[in-house]
């Protein structure tokens, strides 16, 4: 079986179905302080749970549905990432697919349904944009660069280091984008539509994808002095230059 088409065609087909709920009235619930989760997301896990689980042998786990069979090989799937702005009728949102072998990804699905823009990656493979290869930015300084962020809203005690690091950084850069959807900022940052991406305390679903499209698309992935990755989910991600030195400002802003 073609895992990177199976997952091309379970995150096509989730795109769809979010489509229908799209701008919608929507039911809705809160998990957590500023998380929620709509119909929209379980039916949109349920569609591409469906699709990926025809492939034997490979375990599940879902932002909304949860963990289930294999660890050492699974799926790794955000539904939508970008709830907030999907909920609000903002149009930007992703659904995001991963291919974990333990904690590394393998294959990369990202879609963003109203932009049919499809970016996907297999390990080894380079990474692409609706068929055509991709690759970081060419930008080798941090002026005139063009950086994704996202606020830590669901994590309002990192704040405090969140400033700090927007204090030191800003100056140095051309500007900032908040997209509000990682996998977004990761994808556009892999097609070098972004130069570079920062963000705090998010979670393996909402990376994973990303962070493999970065790598094969030449760019660099980070994260914080002393932190793990997929533990903390601070992340740095961009073209080589652009990640390094947002990485060493990071770590100068936050005394590491």
């Amino acid at each position: 079986m073609n895992l990177i088409n199976l997952a091309i065609d379970a995150a096509l087909k989730g795109g769809q179905v979010a489509k229908t709920y799209f701008r919608k009235p929507l039911e809705y619930r809160q998990k957590s302080p500023d998380d929620f989760v709509s119909e929209a997301d379980v039916a949109v896990e349920q569609t591409i749970r469906e699709i990926l689980l025809t492939a034997e042998g490979i375990g599940w786990h879902g932002e909304e549905t949860g963990e289930s069979g294999d660890r050492a090989k699974y799926w790794l799937v955000d539904p939508i990432d970008g709830t907030a702005n999907f909920i609000r009728g903002v149009p930007i949102y992703a659904i995001s697919i991963a291919l974990m072998d333990g904690n590394v990804p393998t294959l990369g699905v990202i879609y963003f349904p109203e932009r049919e823009e499809l970016f996907y990656a297999e390990m080894g493979k380079g990474a692409y944009m609706n068929g055509k290869p991709i690759k970081v930015s060419g930008r080798t300084k941090l002026e005139g660069s063009i950086i994704a962020t996202g606020f830590p809203f669901r994590k309002k005690h990192l704040f405090d280091d969140y400033t700090r690091v927007f204090t030191t950084l800003y100056p140095y850069i051309g500007d900032l984008r908040r997209m509000g959807a990682a996998a977004i900022d990761l994808a556009y940052s892999a097609a070098g539509i972004f130069d570079g991406f920062f963000e705090f305390g998010l979670s393996p679903w909402d990376i994973a994808a990303g962070i493999l499209l970065v790598k094969e698309a030449g760019g660099s992935v980070y994260t914080f002095a002393g932190s793990d990755i997929w533990d903390t989910g601070n992340i740095i991600a961009g073209t080589p230059v652009i990640a390094s030195d947002i990485k060493h400002m990071i770590d100068m802003a936050l005394g590491d």
